[in-house]
Order: C-alpha cells, then sequence, then structure tokens
C-alpha cells in the first residue's frame, strides 16, 4: 500500500505492514510531520524530498531506518536521489532532459520505483526506473 500525507491513510498501516504487506508513505518536503514519529516503524520505504543531500541529511535517513523503516529514499530534484537502506547509501543521477513542468516527477518517481521493486528489481534498478518515469513526467507541461 502506497499513501502520501494529505490522504489521510496512516491508520491503515500498522496492520498492513504486520500483515507482511509492502507499504510506502511519500513525507513530500513535511520533515516536521509528526507521522515520522508514528508511521516509520510500520514502513518498508519511506520517500520524502529536500533539495540537496549533505550530512544532515544523511544522517535525517540512517535515523528514519533506525526507527524502523525499510529503507528511506530522498528525492532531490534536479539532483537526482538517494537511498539509505541501513546498510549503504544508494545515488541515482537524473536523466538529462529538457525540463517543463516539475509537477507530479516526485509521484512519477515513487510509481516507477515502487512497479520495479515489485516486479524484483534492486533498489539501484528501481531507483532507476523512478528517476526514468519522472523524466517522462517533467517533459509535459500539466502532467498531474
Amino acid at each position: 500500500m502506497h499513501a502520501a500525507i494529505w490522504g489521510h491513510a496512516e491508520d491503515a498501516f500498522p496492520q498492513l505492514h504486520a500483515a507482511g504487506k509492502l507499504t510506502a508513505f511519500d513525507f513530500s518536503d513535511k520533515w516536521d510531520s509528526p507521522l515520522w514519529q508514528t508511521l516509520v516503524p510500520h514502513l518498508d520505504f519511506a520517500f520524502t524530498s529536500a533539495p540537496q543531500e549533505d550530512e544532515a541529511l544523511r544522517l535525517k535517513m540512517k535515523a528514519i531506518v533506525a526507527r524502523g523503516a525499510g529503507t528511506v529514499i530522498v528525492t532531490l530534484g534536479e539532483n537526482g536521489s538517494i537511498a539509505w537502506d541501513g546498510a549503504q547509501f544508494w545515488r541515482q543521477a537524473p536523466e538529462p532532459v529538457t525540463v517543463i513542468d516539475t509537477m507530479g516527477a516526485g509521484d512519477s518517481f515513487i510509481a516507477g520505483f515502487l512497479c520495479g521493486w515489485s516486479a524484483g528489481m534492486t533498489l539501484p534498478q528501481a531507483m532507476a526506473q523512478g528517476t526514468a518515469c519522472a523524466a517522462k513526467t517533467i517533459q509535459y507541461h500539466g502532467a498531474w
């Protein structure tokens, strides 16, 4: 199950995760949400966004996985994406495309990633697929 911070579906995650269902949540850029404390232990994938990678971001990512998330993935806009799975950081560069409209890029990344992961891709492969989906989305106006 995947939901986003605006969906108000977070109450379903503990039961779904306990039942062995794949769970993913998009926190968007809401780093101050109380859901970071309550929802993270019930997530296979925690998605969020930030403007760039730095040491503070990497420490936050490590803390999220330490609280129980399987993997945290941060989209970085024009800087690609980074994931922490508790063992290592994985980075994915953006695809070089002409940007028309970034609306929906994060959603496209997550959809592509989750489809790839569900089909058996590795973490780097799924990140590459998410990036390819986002790259298509940003090449036209009104993707949302």
